[in-house]
Protein backbone atom coordinates (compact mmCIF):
# COMPACT_ATOMS: atom_id res chain seq x y z
CA UNK A 1 0.00 0.00 0.00
CA UNK A 2 3.04 2.45 0.88
CA UNK A 3 6.10 2.69 -0.74
CA UNK A 4 8.93 2.10 1.45
CA UNK A 5 10.73 5.29 0.01
CA UNK A 6 7.96 7.57 1.14
CA UNK A 7 9.24 7.00 4.73
CA UNK A 8 12.72 8.45 6.59
CA UNK A 9 15.00 5.56 7.93
CA UNK A 10 14.40 4.60 11.33
CA UNK A 11 17.51 5.86 13.65
CA UNK A 12 19.79 3.36 14.00
CA UNK A 13 20.99 4.29 17.96
CA UNK A 14 19.33 2.16 20.79
CA UNK A 15 18.76 3.80 23.78
CA UNK A 16 16.97 4.17 27.00
CA UNK A 17 15.42 7.80 28.18
CA UNK A 18 13.90 8.52 31.61
CA UNK A 19 11.79 11.69 32.94
CA UNK A 20 13.18 13.21 36.16
CA UNK A 21 9.95 14.38 38.24
CA UNK A 22 10.24 16.21 41.24
CA UNK A 23 6.73 16.88 43.95
CA UNK A 24 6.79 20.32 44.95
CA UNK A 25 4.38 19.59 47.86
CA UNK A 26 4.83 15.98 48.76
CA UNK A 27 2.15 13.86 49.35
CA UNK A 28 -0.23 16.11 47.22
CA UNK A 29 -0.06 13.88 43.78
CA UNK A 30 1.41 16.98 41.70
CA UNK A 31 4.88 16.47 39.75
CA UNK A 32 7.02 18.88 37.59
CA UNK A 33 9.03 17.32 35.19
CA UNK A 34 12.34 18.90 36.72
CA UNK A 35 14.78 16.76 33.93
CA UNK A 36 15.68 13.92 31.06
CA UNK A 37 18.10 11.65 31.16
CA UNK A 38 18.86 9.90 27.89
CA UNK A 39 21.51 7.16 27.82
CA UNK A 40 22.68 5.87 24.23
CA UNK A 41 25.59 3.82 23.13
CA UNK A 42 27.67 3.84 26.54
CA UNK A 43 27.37 8.16 26.81
CA UNK A 44 24.53 9.76 28.90
CA UNK A 45 23.32 13.54 29.15
CA UNK A 46 20.99 14.93 31.49
CA UNK A 47 19.34 18.17 31.03
CA UNK A 48 17.02 20.48 32.92
CA UNK A 49 13.99 21.11 31.60
CA UNK A 50 13.63 24.77 31.80
CA UNK A 51 16.62 27.49 32.86
CA UNK A 52 17.14 28.27 36.00
CA UNK A 53 16.31 31.67 35.37
CA UNK A 54 12.89 31.12 35.32
CA UNK A 55 12.41 29.48 38.53
CA UNK A 56 14.87 32.26 40.63
CA UNK A 57 11.81 33.58 42.73
CA UNK A 58 12.06 29.94 44.12
CA UNK A 59 16.02 29.35 45.08
CA UNK A 60 14.70 26.25 46.92
CA UNK A 61 13.46 24.44 43.98
CA UNK A 62 16.56 25.32 41.82
CA UNK A 63 18.87 23.54 44.66
CA UNK A 64 17.16 20.52 44.40
CA UNK A 65 17.03 20.19 40.93
CA UNK A 66 20.81 20.93 41.12
CA UNK A 67 21.29 18.31 43.40
CA UNK A 68 18.95 15.94 41.59
CA UNK A 69 20.69 16.21 38.44
CA UNK A 70 24.14 15.86 40.04
CA UNK A 71 22.92 12.59 41.75
CA UNK A 72 21.89 11.50 38.63
CA UNK A 73 24.98 11.73 36.27
CA UNK A 74 27.16 10.69 39.51
CA UNK A 75 24.91 7.44 39.03
CA UNK A 76 25.69 7.12 35.73
CA UNK A 77 29.25 8.29 35.94
CA UNK A 78 29.78 5.58 38.34
CA UNK A 79 29.44 2.61 35.91
CA UNK A 80 25.30 2.54 36.29
CA UNK A 81 24.95 3.84 32.44
CA UNK A 82 22.72 1.06 31.62
CA UNK A 83 21.17 0.55 34.84
CA UNK A 84 18.88 3.69 35.13
CA UNK A 85 16.15 2.32 37.21
CA UNK A 86 18.18 1.23 40.09
CA UNK A 87 18.79 5.04 40.50
CA UNK A 88 17.89 6.07 44.30
CA UNK A 89 17.23 9.26 44.20
CA UNK A 90 18.36 11.54 47.58
CA UNK A 91 15.99 14.90 47.59
CA UNK A 92 12.63 13.62 49.17
CA UNK A 93 9.69 13.99 46.44
CA UNK A 94 12.03 13.01 43.78
CA UNK A 95 11.11 10.01 41.54
CA UNK A 96 12.22 8.42 38.54
CA UNK A 97 10.00 8.26 35.82
CA UNK A 98 9.22 5.25 33.46
CA UNK A 99 12.78 4.16 31.35
CA UNK A 100 11.90 3.76 28.17
CA UNK A 101 13.92 1.97 25.73
CA UNK A 102 13.89 3.83 22.20
CA UNK A 103 15.81 4.39 18.89
CA UNK A 104 17.53 7.80 18.56
CA UNK A 105 19.73 9.55 16.13
CA UNK A 106 21.15 11.65 19.15
CA UNK A 107 20.56 12.53 22.31
CA UNK A 108 19.47 16.08 21.11
CA UNK A 109 16.87 13.65 19.74
CA UNK A 110 16.10 11.63 23.05
CA UNK A 111 15.76 14.39 25.46
CA UNK A 112 13.54 16.28 23.26
CA UNK A 113 11.14 13.39 23.38
CA UNK A 114 11.37 13.02 27.02
CA UNK A 115 10.52 16.67 27.52
CA UNK A 116 7.63 16.70 24.95
CA UNK A 117 6.01 13.67 26.66
CA UNK A 118 6.60 14.92 30.18
CA UNK A 119 7.29 18.71 30.24
CA UNK A 120 5.37 21.97 29.67
CA UNK A 121 7.85 23.95 30.67
CA UNK A 122 10.45 23.00 28.35
CA UNK A 123 11.63 25.37 25.51
CA UNK A 124 14.32 25.23 23.49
Amino acid sequence: MFEESLFPDLPEKKGLTAPVFLSPIIGSGERICIAAVSIIENTFEVRRAFPKSDINALSRLNKMIDVTIAEVEHHLSAGNGHNLGTFCPGVLGVTLGVVEPGLFSDHQMALRTVFRNHSMFHTE
